[in-house]
C-alpha cells in the first residue's frame, strides 16, 4: 500500500572510456560531511510533490536532520498538519557538491523510508535533457522489473534486518550493474562491509542483481557529469496519480499529507555511509599501454 510519497536518494555522474577493474576510494561521506559537503536545496519539487525542501538551518531546527560520528539522519516532519495553502510537508533534497565520470558508489544505510503505505525508490538521475534516470532501488517501474533473491531488500522488511548496502558501478565500458547486500548478510564482500581503500568491482561479489550493458545505447549522449541526490518527497507526478487505486482509503494523496503526520513517522534515512570510488590512475595507464601493444 502507498502514502503517495517518494524517497529518491538521486547518484549521477558522466562516463570516461576507463575500462578499470580497479576503483580507489576518492570520497567519503559520513556523519558531519553531510553538513559540510552537499547542497541544502529549497526550489520547488521537480516532480510537483506535495513537499516544502527546507534548508540546513531549518531541517536542523526542527530536528529534520541530525548527526552522529557515524551516521546521517534525514527525515520528513511527522508531527505537525500543513495547511491547505501551505507549499507541502517539510522535508528535505540534498545534492553532493562534487560530481563524478565513472565510478562505483557504495550506499550503506541502517534505515530507508518506510510507512503503512509508501513508495520509495533510489535512482541515478541527470540534470540535462538528453539524461537518462537508472534506479537502483525502487518497488516499481515502468520498464522490467528486478526482484533480488538475497533477502528483504526495501522499506520496513530491509530495516528490520538492519538495513542493507547498495553498491552501483556505472562506466562506459561495463553499463551500470548493481549489487545489495542486508547488514546481516555474511556473504557481503569484507571491503565493502570494512569500506576498504581500494576495491575490485564484481571479483567476488557473486552475480550481479541487476546489468545494463550498453552495447546498443548512446551512452555519452545521455549520461553527463552528475551530483548525487537525496530526495523524500510525497505525492507528486507518479505516486500522486497512483494513490486513487493504492487502496489507501478515501480522499486525495495530498489529504493525506496535510491532516496525517503520523502517516510519516517511519519517513526517514539512517545512512551509515556514501562512498564514491573513481578508477584507479595506475589502472588506467596500464590499460592504455596494453591497448597501443
Amino acid at each position: 500500500m502507498r502514502t503517495g510519497y517518494a524517497i529518491s536518494l538521486i547518484f549521477s555522474w558522466s562516463l570516461t572510456a576507463s575500462a578499470s577493474s580497479h576503483f580507489t576510494l576518492k570520497d567519503n561521506f559520513v556523519g558531519w560531511d553531510f553538513f559540510d559537503s552537499w547542497k541544502w536545496e529549497t526550489m520547488d519539487d521537480p516532480t510537483h510533490g506535495r513537499v516544502n525542501y527546507v534548508d540546513l538551518p531549518t531541517a536542523q531546527h526542527a530536528n529534520l536532520t541530525y548527526v552522529t560520528d557515524s551516521t546521517f539522519v534525514m527525515r520528513a516532519d511527522h508531527t505537525t498538519k500543513v495547511a491547505p495553502q501551505a507549499r507541502g510537508r517539510d522535508s528535505i533534497r540534498i545534492s553532493s557538491i562534487a560530481s563524478y565520470n565513472d565510478a562505483v558508489i557504495v550506499l550503506d544505510m541502517a534505515h530507508m523510508p518506510e510507512g503503512a503505505r509508501c513508495d520509495q525508490i533510489v535512482v541515478t538521475q541527470g540534470d540535462t535533457p538528453t539524461s537518462n534516470e537508472c534506479d537502483a532501488s525502487a518497488n516499481s517501474n515502468t520498464g522490467c522489473g528486478v526482484s533480488l533473491s538475497n533477502g528483504a531488500s526495501f522499506g520496513g522488511p530491509l530495516n528490520d534486518r538492519g538495513g542493507g548496502v547498495f553498491v552501483t558501478r556505472k562506466t562506459r565500458a561495463h553499463g551500470v550493474q548493481t549489487w545489495f547486500w542486508g547488514q546481516d548478510d555474511p556473504s557481503m564482500p569484507p571491503e565493502i562491509r570494512a569500506g576498504a581503500s581500494s576495491i575490485e568491482p564484481g571479483s567476488g561479489w557473486g552475480q550481479p542483481s541487476a546489468s545494463f550493458p550498453m552495447d546498443d545505447c548512446e551512452y555519452d549522449s545521455h549520461f553527463n557529469a552528475h551530483q548525487m541526490v537525496f530526495d523524500l518527497t510525497f505525492c507528486g507526478d507518479w505516486a500522486g496519480s497512483a494513490f486513487a487505486t493504492s487502496g489507501c482509503g478515501p480522499g486525495t494523496c495530498e489529504d493525506l499529507v496535510n491532516d496525517h503526520p503520523e502517516e510519516f513517522k517511519g519517513a526517514y534515512w539512517t545512512i551509515n555511509a556514501v562512498r564514491v570510488y573513481t578508477p584507479d590512475p595506475a589502472s588506467n595507464t596500464l590499460l592504455g599501454f596494453l591497448a597501443l601493444t
